[in-house]
């Protein structure tokens, strides 16, 4: 059979010089779609940066703005004619491609001026201008913002593509570039993309207010791959390494992640995270930063826990309680010196790592960290019950650990081994009445329990009989 070749159709643009004046003002009339850019990530510095290539003449690496009214103009499929009526609506004249950061350096020195210009002399035109310290655009002389606002930058305008096509320049652009893992994945087209973003968007504020992370992180996706990791978890448990390609397959057009975003999202949503206390003023007069209350590795094992708990048919009593004892458990590990903290050995490394250093988002940590809270969690009583629970006949979490530590964590009825993070998970281990059955008046207690394969109890729920105790089988007192 023949092989069927890919069909590629070409864009249409145009080079234009435009100067700064124009190029001052561009940046409110483009829209940043989030797909496939990044809000601006310059600081002042970069900024002035740029203005001395700009005053310099060095910008030759042109702007790329698609022309809205002539892409829609031009598109053949309803849903590109959609996209660019929307954005056109929204008052927006360009889509950015490649140069929100320039755009938004020319708009903040020149347009706007709230950018202290660099310092220097200049030739510019054959003119020199000397730039004082502290000057802003406002304080140049009138004959040297003319002589600097006719320099002109070249711009590449996008007339005819498609929505996909405008992904794909952002993405063939950077290629290769500075751009992390994540940025370069949000131009992809894949429907766990936006709902990704705009989750990202609400939990922003929260987590910059407990100081877990920072602007920078917000700009460079950071909280996006986070989000992204504890979908991985709800889909896969620890079935599979947490690394970029496994991180990449997940951005398909039709993403597997969809079907578990839904519990991810209310985890998410429904976590209190503290924000973090202003620094404290010394008698000095400096000022000593507060360590904030939680952490990355706390978040996930919090997000974690709530996934897995919902996954597995339990509620959490009380959220703030909940969450008080997910912090409150972290810094009780963390509170020995590190040399004293519970060690964890890497199996592929074979490094031995004390707690304060397994907050890296690797599946063997991430599984170790679980298991750690997870056994804390079922010890504990009045912070999770079934959804629908009957007390008097359904063992709680804390008696179903007693009775996994108590079996040295192996099923008696098979002989098979039960893991920590399945011993609440009733589809595949339950507990079971023994040595006498409910039905025959036995109490739920440890004393008269076993946590056994699911299909082994619903096998005896069968039998009409008294089950008569195995002899090998010892009741603890």
């Amino acid at each position: 059979m023949a092989m069927k070749l890919k069909t590629y159709s070409e864009i249409e643009t145009e080079l234009k010089q435009e100067s700064i004046l124009t190029l001052s003002a561009i940046h409110k009339k483009s829209f940043l779609d989030e797909s496939f850019m990044s809000p601006s990530r310059w600081l002042e510095k970069q900024i002035q940066d740029y203005l001395i290539s700009v005053f310099q003449n060095m910008c030759l690496t042109p702007f790329i703005l698609v022309d809205v009214k002539l892409c829609l103009a031009r598109a053949t499929n309803q849903k590109d004619k959609d996209y660019y009526q929307k954005v056109l609506d929204k008052g927006y004249e360009y889509i950015t491609c490649d140069s929100n950061n320039r755009q938004i350096a020319l708009w903040k020195g020149v347009k706007e001026g709230t950018i202290t210009l660099p310092v220097g002399t200049f030739t510019i035109l054959k003119k020199q201008i000397t730039i004082k310290p502290n000057t802003k655009w406002k304080d140049l002389p009138a004959d040297a913002r003319a002589v600097i606002l006719p320099r002109s930058i070249p711009v590449q305008y996008v007339e005819k593509a498609t929505r996909k096509d405008l992904a794909l320049i952002f993405y063939r652009v950077n290629l290769g570039m500075t751009q992390n893992p994540q940025e370069m994945r949000q131009s992809w087209e894949s429907d766990f993309a936006q709902p990704n973003r705009d989750l990202c968007k609400t939990l922003y504020p929260t987590l910059l207010a407990s100081q877990v992370i920072t602007q920078k992180d917000v700009n460079r996706r950071v909280v996006d791959e986070i989000v992204l990791d504890t979908a991985i978890f709800a889909f896969t448990k620890f079935d599979t390494r947490v690394n970029k390609p496994t991180r990449d397959s997940h951005y398909a057009e039709e993403s597997s992640l969809m079907n578990v975003f839904p519990v991810v999202k209310r985890a998410w949503k429904n976590i209190t995270i503290p924000a973090c206390s202003p620094p404290k003023k010394l008698k000095n007069g400096k000022e000593k930063k507060v360590k904030p209350i939680v952490s990355v590795r706390s978040i996930l094992n919090n997000i974690m826990l709530r996934i897995w708990l919902e996954q597995n048919d339990y509620k959490i009593v009380d959220g703030a309680d909940f969450d008080t004892w997910v912090w409150t458990t972290d810094l009780d590990f963390l509170e020995p010196k590190p040399e004293d903290q519970i060690k964890f050995t890497h199996p592929s490394a074979g490094i031995t790592y004390p707690y304060v250093s397994a907050g890296r988002r690797d599946a063997f940590y991430m599984k170790w960290n679980f298991d750690l809270f997870l056994g804390k969690l079922t010890e504990t009583e009045g912070l999770i019950e079934l959804v629908e629970n009957d007390e008097q006949r359904l063992f709680t979490p804390s008696q179903k650990y007693t009775l996994w530590k108590r079996q040295n964590g192996i099923c008696p009825e098979t002989n098979e081994k039960i893991p920590l993070e399945e011993i609440l998970d009733s589809n595949k281990w339950q507990g079971d009445h023994y040595p006498i059955r409910h039905t025959d008046g036995g109490p739920t207690t440890v004393e008269n329990g076993q946590l056994i394969c699911a299909s082994v109890n619903a096998a005896k729920a069968n039998q009409k009989s008294l089950v008569i105790p195995k002899a090998e089988f010892t009741v603890a007192a």
